[in-house]
């Protein structure tokens, strides 16, 4: 179970007997006490882990990282003295197309697949978009996994296994070259993809509020008849995602500046179709066999969605192996 609470200048974040307190240092400093007050509690510092999370500073920057998971779960697997991946799937190989090759693994065997594909799952979910797509997909075989998904999930070890201490960076950078006035004054910026396949298709995208801070890779609820409806799907899970986003980064604002603004967060994906269905009213008649609900980005005032090529697509990683 986790909370958020906030008060004048502050924000507290409580995961079970973890708590994260945000804000000025004299704000920070009188919520220990009063806490120290009541509990028994640990030091107060500046954060370096936080539920399995590591924190380092480089100068205004700050780096997310796993490291110390990544290791656990090598050794949990005897992988850690393993030959390392540059990748972690096989590029051209769909999981979904080895469901009837391979022998199925035994009771004890999916056992271990179930909490491998978990381990990986918390991993990619917190601070490795890199391999999310593949721990997704890998997910879809819980029930009934076989050796070939067996050896998927044990090459994405080999991939962790080669670049442990990999992570998200949030934050400016020396040049100062992105968009990055700290979550309190960035805006949400959206990335979405699919790929159309059948029986259902993927959908793809990722967050960025100076840095990565949310991104996804999942099946899409229904089938899609063409790579255009596909897009759509994706696109209105993306802006209720950000939407979400944009309301989180508007409190803690409002927390820290006393300002509140609803600008609306800004879109782009590499689909012709889907951009202008979005983004104009007259050209939904050709999907009008879509459920309202698919057309969620249209209905935002201040939604604002802008096409890029394939390549130029931040949301690609997330629907297709890494190259």
């Amino acid at each position: 179970a986790s909370d958020v609470y906030k008060r004048q200048g502050m924000v507290i974040l409580v995961f079970v007997d973890d708590i994260l307190a945000l804000g000025l240092r004299t704000a920070t400093k009188w919520f220990m006490r009063k806490l120290r007050e009541r509990l028994r509690c640990g030091h107060d510092h500046d954060v370096t882990k936080f539920i399995g999370i590591e924190v380092e500073r480089h100068g205004g920057r700050v780096k997310l990282h796993q490291k110390e998971a990544v290791t656990k779960l090598l050794q949990q697997y005897g992988m850690n003295d393993a030959n390392s991946s540059h990748l972690p799937g096989e590029g051209g190989t769909r999981l979904e197309d080895t469901r009837d090759l391979g022998t199925e693994l035994d009771e004890v065997e999916q056992s271990d697949f179930r909490s491998l594909v978990g381990s990986l799952m918390y991993i990619a979910c917190n601070t490795r978009p890199d391999i999310m797509f593949q721990v997704g997909a890998l997910s879809c075989f819980m029930k009934q996994a076989n050796e070939v998904h067996a050896s998927a999930a044990k090459r994405v070890l080999r991939y962790l296994q080669g670049s442990p201490c990999l992570g998200i960076w949030l934050g400016q950078d020396n040049n100062g070259s992105h968009v990055s006035r700290g979550m309190v004054g960035a805006e949400p910026i959206v990335w979405t993809d699919s790929d159309w396949n059948a029986p259902r298709s993927t959908s793809g995208g990722v967050i960025l509020v100076d840095g990565p801070v949310r991104w996804w890779s999942k099946r899409q609820p229904v089938p899609a008849l063409s790579s255009t409806e596909a897009e759509i799907i994706a696109t209105s899970e993306a802006a209720r995602e950000g939407r979400a986003i944009e309301l989180q980064v508007d409190e803690f604002r409002a927390v820290a500046t006393h300002e509140s603004k609803d600008s609306g967060p800004q879109c782009y994906g590499d689909n012709t179709g889907a951009d202008l269905i979005t983004r104009l009213e007259g050209t939904r008649k050709k999907v009008k066999h879509l459920v309202l609900g698919h057309f969620y980005a249209c209905s935002l005032e201040n939604w604002r969605h802008d096409r890029v090529s394939t390549n130029e697509n931040l949301a690609d990683i997330f629907t297709k192996d890494l190259k």
